[in-house]
């Protein structure tokens, strides 16, 4: 279920995260697994971040776009967790949210996606309690 009301428990989470973190606003973002793309949203709109969100499925990617049209900073882009096209140190902000217990190789995953942070960057991988 990928609706405004489900994803507000998770925003409220990230805010609770990055505001226990003291984390500055502006720089760029990437959600792995966006979904409906709220998360991504939202952190574009609160923290004015850049941000990717990305999806292994297209038709999830392409909702998410059409769902968050018109909100500055966030894109939405097919990307697998395990194969990312991006570049080592691309993103401020690597935000995971109940996703890497659907990739087979989520270690590996994992590694690759903390190589796309920046070394004063943050990676947060959550799960829903």
């Amino acid at each position: 279920m990928n609706t405004r009301m489900h994803a507000s428990s998770r925003i409220k989470r990230i805010d609770d995260l990055l505001e226990s973190e003291s984390f500055a606003p502006g720089g760029s973002a990437l959600e792995i697994g966006c979904g409906a793309g709220y998360s991504s949203a939202h952190l574009a709109s609160r923290y004015s971040l850049e941000v990717t969100g990305t999806d292994v499925e297209k038709a999830k990617v392409e909702a998410a776009a059409r769902k968050n049209r018109g909100v500055p900073g966030a894109s939405f882009a097919v990307a697998d967790a395990a194969s990312l096209p991006f570049g080592d140190e691309s993103f401020d902000l690597i935000l995971a949210q109940n996703v890497f217990h659907h990739v087979p190789d989520w270690r590996g995953a994992a590694t690759k996606c903390a190589l796309r942070r920046g070394s004063a960057g943050m990676s947060c991988a959550m799960r829903s309690a």
